[in-house]
């Protein structure tokens, strides 16, 4: 029984490590190693040039130029899984690398842990550095202790890098095969087969400071082509270059493998050393990733110094050897844009030439500059000495400076008519400034919460698209700058909230929005406009006559108070009735029209009904953006009855201070009355009366009867079913609104609704 027990716990442990690694793929992100490729989302396979080479592929090993160590910690699943590792990262002359990594994972719920040594070689393939081949032998053990059960195996790993000559060797290619020929031998004698994992990627260099890049992967997952996962990871980073307090870097990715997984990474770097951070959300139930490293720089740059190293004369007549020694030789721009218009930006550019021999005996070396043509525009001739930096001032051969455009330029070795050596780079002629059309809305202002903008647009029409900087400056009447902003290439609009540098809301004043551009070719245009800050709010308003009118006979006017009527743009009313409904709109008024009236209908020119409250709301515009809404109460009259044999208060509803709800101990009092009136009354009108004497302001005390009001009309309506048609209602706030109100029943009734019924 013990043993078949064991058998059972074996069986069980091969199964969960079986699903360990057929979720590897799953999980790689997080369980991925190095906190800068965790950061792009895994999208690092061709761009592999840190220490976690060796994990993304081997192949990058040649793109370290330093001797250096690191060390690594992960934080995997909110602590779930533990890693810890060190490596040492070592180039070979000037084409080679070597490094050796040891890793160990823990499983904090589980007795699992593994032991992981990687040994990596790495080499270019040909002397033009064009591909370069890495492998790795892996040396993997996995233990689980509470069941005293062990796994060994080797596994090899290989990956390409490919650096193609063109586009200006912006983009680089990779191929990696991942736990080849891996089979874990258990100490129970079971064997398992590791599945293999391929992945291919594609970098682009966007600039020297910021970089995208794709990865596709695939697994395997039975070995048999019939159970394959796939997946992408995408993912870009961004340096901001210092060299006086560091380089900072920011990078996010996205890996895809049946689950979406994002991640966020941040560094700091200096010739010393760099640290990366990278932190991943718990998608999935999964709980947080946290991963953190450290790589330390030892020594000068090998491969530098290799690089730069002098090659003496070539006296060499046969012409396979000459072209076989000049083969390292590069052609290089210092930039790939000139400007030749005096004005210090870009005027000339260098051509540079690296690993070059000082002399070629015989030889004879040009540089040959032409338009789109292929027609020569300028020639740069040499014999026998060569010259590693050649500066070109963008003339032509008759000393005028060419038109603006693309040229080709031919650096070219040759010994008679044989060419030993020929590399052709394209640069571009531009002196033209890149104008573009600057224009902000609105002109006038007011970055306040009530303005109709709560930020300002700043619109910029691009003639030109080679745009690399801008610059957006404002400046206050005394040209002194108080908020600046900047990017990188084309931008069609941005926005500015009207805050200075420090987050504060500028003062109202004059101020002007400065635009600068610079195209590629160090050309600069700018533009400015001028703006008006202006958060002043007017006084202007329409104040009613009355509040209260009879309907069919009267009206209500609102007198306008005239003033500030130069800062008003437009004015618009609405009327709706006590439910927020729209009844009539009376639109486009200017402040020359000194009364606006109201005779009680709607927009289909009907009579409103009579016993009802309704809001005049009156909407503001100024011409600096500013929205004003004012708002006022108007009431009509109930109608007037006839033939009255019963007049009494059925009820009176008492609330609580600055409350519109019907306390609970008052529910009685209305149920009674409903009760009455369903039970006596068949010819009867209602009229709820409400006051309110809660706040030390009029507006507010109608307002709040009005409401009391109607939460009483709701019951006995909604829930006693009492027929609307015959309850009207009317506030009196505290009186002071309302004419021939009788102000000491006022500040009796205080904060009271009464339910007046009145019979035929």
């Amino acid at each position: 029984m013990k043993i078949l027990y064991k058998n059972v716990i074996v069986l069980i442990c091969i199964v969960f490590h079986i699903y360990l690694f057929g979720n590897e793929i799953k999980d790689e992100i997080y369980k991925s190693i190095g906190a800068r490729a965790s950061g792009i989302g895994g999208a690092f396979s061709s761009i592999s040039d840190d220490y976690s080479a060796f994990f993304w592929n081997p192949a990058g090993i040649v793109n370290m130029n330093k001797i250096n160590a690191s060390i690594f910690f992960d934080s995997v699943f909110t602590g779930k899984q533990n890693v810890y590792g060190l490596n040492y990262t070592q180039p070979v002359l000037s084409d080679m690398g070597i490094s050796i990594t040891y890793l160990k994972t823990i499983f904090n719920d589980s007795s699992f842990k593994n032991d992981f040594l990687y040994l990596s070689f790495a080499t270019y393939l040909h002397e033009e550095k064009y591909t370069a081949f890495g492998i790795n032998l892996k040396l993997l053990n996995f233990s689980m202790s509470n069941f005293e059960l062990n796994g060994f195996t080797t596994a090899f790993d290989v990956g390409f890098l490919f650096f193609p000559d063109f586009f200006e060797k912006k983009f680089k290619f990779s191929l990696v095969a991942s736990d080849l020929d891996a089979k874990i031998k258990w100490s129970n004698g079971n064997n398992e087969k590791i599945p293999v994992s391929y992945r291919a990627g594609m970098c682009y260099e966007i600039n020297n400071s910021a970089r995208a890049a794709l990865d596709i992967v695939m697994t395997n997952l039975d070995n048999e082509n019939k159970n394959l996962k796939f997946g992408f990871s995408l993912g870009g980073e961004k340096y901001f270059l210092n060299d006086y307090i560091g380089n900072f870097g920011l990078r996010t990715g996205l890996f895809y493998m049946e689950n979406f997984n994002l991640s966020v990474g941040l560094s700091y770097a200096r010739k010393e050393f760099v640290l990366n951070y990278v932190f991943i959300p718990g998608f999935s139930n999964l709980g947080q990733t946290h991963k953190l490293d450290f790589t330390y720089f030892i020594g000068e740059d090998i491969r530098k110094v290799i690089k730069q190293e002098i090659i003496p004369e070539i006296k060499e007549t046969n012409l396979v050897l000459l072209k076989q020694t000049l083969k390292n030789m590069e052609f290089n721009l210092s930039h790939k844009y000139i400007s030749p218009n005096n004005d210090g930006l870009y005027d000339t550019i260098e051509f540079n030439l690296n690993n070059n021999p000082l002399k070629i005996s015989g030889g004879k070396w040009k540089i040959a500059i032409a338009d789109k043509q292929n027609k020569i525009v300028k020639e740069i001739n040499g014999i026998e000495n060569i010259q590693p930096k050649i500066i070109w001032d963008g003339k032509d051969v008759n000393g005028r400076i060419v038109s603006d455009g693309d040229y080709s330029v031919t650096y070219s070795f040759y010994i008679g008519e044989n060419i030993l050596w020929e590399k052709t780079r394209i640069i571009n002629v531009d002196t033209k400034p890149p104008v573009f059309k600057l224009s902000v809305l609105p002109k006038i202002f007011a970055p306040i919460e009530n303005s109709k903008y709560k930020r300002m647009q700043i619109n910029v029409d691009f003639k030109d698209k080679d745009i690399n900087l801008w610059n957006m400056i404002v400046l206050n009447e005394k040209n002194n700058i108080i908020r600046k902003m900047s990017g990188e290439g084309v931008i069609d609009k941005f926005y500015w909230n009207g805050d200075d540098a420090l987050g504060n809301k500028i003062v109202d004043g004059k101020y002007k929005i400065k635009l600068s551009v610079n195209d590629f070719a160090g050309n600069v245009f700018e533009q400015i406009e001028s703006i008006i800050i202006d958060t002043n709010i007017a006084n202007f308003n329409y104040v009613p006559d009355k509040r209260i009118f009879d309907l069919g006979k009267d009206k209500i006017n609102f007198i306008s108070n005239k003033k500030d009527i130069n800062q008003i743009k437009k004015i618009n009313i609405q009327i709706l009735d006590n439910n927020n409904k729209l009844l009539k709109t009376i639109d486009n008024l200017t402040t020359l029209n000194d009364i606006v009236s109201w005779n009680g209908t709607n927009e289909k020119n009907e009579y409103v009904r009579k016993g009802n409250a309704y809001i005049f709301k009156i909407l503001i515009e100024q011409i600096n953006n500013i929205e004003i809404e004012k708002q006022y109460i108007i009431q009509t009259q109930p109608p007037t009855f006839e033939g009255i044999g019963i007049q009494l208060i059925l009820a009176a509803i008492d609330f609580e201070k600055n409350s519109f709800d019907i306390p609970v101990s008052e529910y009685g009092y209305l149920n009674q009355a409903a009760e009455a009136v369903n039970k006596y009354a068949k010819n009867y009108f209602l009229i709820l009366k409400g006051y309110a004497i809660d706040f030390e302001n009029s507006e507010k005390n109608l307002q709040l009867s009005i409401n009391r009001v109607k939460s009483v009309y709701d019951y006995l309506v909604n829930i006693k079913k009492l027929d609307p048609n015959n309850i009207y209602i009317i506030g009196y706030g505290d009186g002071n609104l309302i004419e021939g109100v009788n102000k000491d029943v006022v500040l009796k009734s205080g904060t009271r609704v009464e339910v007046e019924l009145l019979t035929k």
